[in-house]
């Protein structure tokens, strides 16, 4: 398994905004195979889906505000194998 997976992207004030229901911030982030097998995968094995998502201030070379977003899927913690000791000593 993938040990991590993350993409990023950006989201821009909407320029297009002409009602209050309209968005504030629109943006595009592009996923990749990688994250997308992992997610069938563990979809497939029913488990919880979780994405964590980062956003910072930034600021483009022409001097546009906008929000740079980080989205990763959390690793999953492996059980742990079963080794056939008994940790506990009887002394």
């Amino acid at each position: 398994m993938i040990d991590r997976i993350k993409v990023e992207g950006a989201v821009f004030t909407n320029s297009y905004k002409k009602q209050p229901k309209h968005p504030d911030w629109t943006g595009t982030i592009e996923l990749s195979k990688s994250i997308l097998k992992e997610l069938v995968e563990r979809a497939k094995a029913n488990q919880d889906i979780s994405i964590r998502v980062a956003m910072w201030d930034r600021e483009s070379k022409e001097g546009k505000t906008y929000k740079y977003v980080s989205v990763e899927l959390p690793q999953l913690k492996e059980e742990q194998a079963d080794d056939g000791f008994d940790d506990e000593i009887p002394f």
